[in-house]
């Protein structure tokens, strides 16, 4: 019966183990990703109106840092908070996470999977603005 009840026990602390690493995740960056080409070429300040745009429509809220690099944050349920750099030339852009409050980030660059499901939607509708864009 002893036996029988350590190996419920070492399952329970194993499942228990697999469940605590399903909820963070590495935390994903979009680097260089690049800006289409097409008809019309965009200017750097073309780029950062499409990205705020985009950025704007997801529930981010957004500010101009330099002429090339906007500040973005979103809030969640009152309670879940990401902040994000978006630099950008005529070439390409980057997203990289800046802060998060109350998703499991760690030092070994970890984060609850939400953020990067917000930054993959994020990126999906800033490269449809972009191609939008260089064929209008």
């Amino acid at each position: 019966m002893l036996q029988k009840s350590k190996k419920w026990l070492v399952l329970f602390v194993a499942l228990a183990g697999f469940a605590a690493c399903a909820h963070i995740a590495p935390v994903e960056e979009v680097r260089n990703a690049p800006i289409p080409s097409g008809p019309h070429q965009l200017s750097s300040k073309e780029v950062g109106s499409v990205i705020a745009k985009a950025a704007i429509s997801r529930g981010w809220t957004v500010a101009q840092v330099t002429p090339n690099k906007l500040h973005a944050k979103i809030l969640r349920h009152d309670s879940y908070e990401a902040e994000a750099n978006i630099s950008y030339t005529e070439k390409s852009y980057s997203i990289t996470l800046a802060s998060s409050k109350n998703l499991d980030q760690d030092n070994k660059g970890q984060i609850a999977p939400a953020y990067n499901r917000w930054v993959e939607y994020l990126k999906s509708d800033i490269d449809t603005g972009l191609n939008q864009a260089v064929f209008n």
